[in-house]
């Protein structure tokens, strides 16, 4: 369980709980939205927030670089893929640097990628020949395949058509189930919860 307050002198002040096996989407109209996003990210602290992990309090800076490292996955809207990788290499690179993965099991990448809509051709072609929407499968491949907990995912669903917006969240949805995890959606694109009634809006 993922447990964030923020303290406002202007604004009534914020406490959100955020528990496994659940999706959230955080709307534009969610107050300090960006500094909950970069508390929960791992990338602020101050004395204004408190975070806390699986009932352990993140009390500095060695805490967050700790709880940052071995629990969260931030995907970008403009995440910036290494081009002359192929897609299975990638994974295989977010694997490797994941501390709480011990070995790196190929057919495992494989399926991954497989249900993220990589097929075993693109698997093995370059990142830089791939069209967006592909680029941001292996990137959410790249995240959630590791053992990370929190993955926070930025808006990267607008350019996405409603079928294809469709099949990814029924892919996240997998995930969370399958690997255990809280999944945190950036995006103001209402289709979101018009297709999937069960993920939790904070607004």
């Amino acid at each position: 369980m993922l447990e964030v307050a923020f303290k406002s002198e202007k604004h009534a002040n914020i406490d959100l709980v955020f528990k496994r096996l659940h999706i959230y989407m955080l709307r534009p109209t969610l107050a300090h939205k960006r500094n909950i996003l970069n508390t929960i990210s791992g990338f602020m602290e101050s004395s204004n927030t408190m975070l806390s992990f699986d009932g352990q309090q993140i009390n500095n800076d060695i805490d967050l670089v700790q709880y940052r490292r071995e629990n969260v996955r931030v995907i970008l809207k403009n995440d910036q893929l290494i081009e002359y990788l192929t897609p299975v290499e990638y994974v295989k690179i977010a694997l490797d640097l994941d501390q709480q993965q011990r070995r790196v099991d190929y057919p495992y990448m494989r399926d991954a990628l497989k249900k993220m809509g990589i097929n075993q051709e693109l698997a093995h072609e370059r990142i830089s020949k791939l069209n967006e929407k592909k680029r941001y499968a292996v990137a959410l491949a790249g995240a959630l395949t590791v053992k990370a907990p929190v993955v926070i995912i930025d808006d990267i669903t607008q350019k996405l058509s409603l079928s294809e917006l469709n099949d990814l969240l029924q892919t996240l949805r997998w995930l969370m189930s399958e690997l255990d995890k809280i999944i945190i959606l950036n995006s103001n694109d209402n289709r979101i919860l018009n297709i999937d009634h069960e993920i939790i809006s904070l607004a």
